[in-house]
């Protein structure tokens, strides 16, 4: 799985995900790809983590088709319409945890965030309960965030970040490559992040996303369990960290509606 972090701001919602996709036996990149659904008719768009890609397209699928006339419909349907789904992955034998994190602008409430986990939470664990639609506080949500020592750290890197959207995004990513590659080498199991980082952001009146942050050292085929390479920000010394799109507008973003 991946990171699908989720702001809620005042007037908008965002999404900060990554597009690295993993051989989990070898650790080897597979793909570089965006893990983001885009569902401007439902005033919403969702990112998934998952362990197999084929279950990753089989949720975007059902999200992407979803009989929902709004992002209120759309909230209270996805928790049966994954089911269903999870249901018939498990016949076919395809059957594997996957996490849906969705931004989205409410009818009856305004901005909203939430996530929606098939995982089943462990005694102690900081795991959201399955099945179950949770809502986001105001503020940075980060995941994956696997302890209070993780969820620290990326908001550590958040105050030392410069108080902008896109650099608390990137720090926030950065964070978590950094924890990743501790994990690996701790032999704990590590939630890669790379590739690029990717920026969602939903409005009562706009849909739109745009790469934010690329890791130019991240390619399909490199083993990332060694020689992994970033400065102490988690940034590719190959990439500066200020070489990111301009800020938020009409005439930098893909607006899908």
């Amino acid at each position: 799985m991946s990171a699908a972090n989720v702001i809620v701001a005042s007037d908008s919602v965002h999404l900060v995900s990554d597009a690295l996709v993993w051989n989990t036996t070898d650790q080897t990149i597979t793909a570089i790809c965006p893990k983001v659904v885009m569902l401007p008719h439902l005033r919403c768009a969702a990112t998934i983590r998952a362990e197999h890609f084929i279950v990753f397209q089989s949720v975007s699928l059902a999200l992407s088709t979803m009989a929902a006339a709004n992002f209120d419909d759309f909230k209270r349907a996805i928790g049966k319409v994954l089911q269903e789904l999870d249901g018939k992955l498990t016949e076919m034998g395809l059957c594997s945890p996957f996490e849906v994190s969705v931004a989205g602008v409410s009818e009856e409430g305004g901005p909203s965030g939430f996530r929606i986990t098939t995982l089943t939470r462990s005694s102690g664990s900081n795991q959201l309960a399955p099945w179950q639609v949770v809502e986001m506080p105001p503020g940075f949500n980060p995941c994956p965030c696997a302890s209070d020592a993780d969820e620290q750290e990326i908001r550590s890197a958040l105050a030392a970040a410069p108080a902008t959207l896109e650099k608390h995004a990137i720090a926030a990513l950065a964070a978590q490559r950094r924890i990743a590659v501790r994990d690996h080498a701790a032999g704990r199991t590590p939630c890669w992040v790379g590739g690029f980082a990717q920026l969602t952001t939903v409005m009562r009146d706009l849909t739109a996303t745009r790469i934010i942050y690329r890791w130019s050292d991240d390619v399909v085929g490199k083993h990332l369990g060694r020689g992994i390479a970033f400065n102490q920000r988690g940034l590719s010394p190959t990439k500066p960290a200020h070489d990111v799109y301009p800020p938020l507008s009409t005439s930098t973003i893909s607006v899908l509606a």
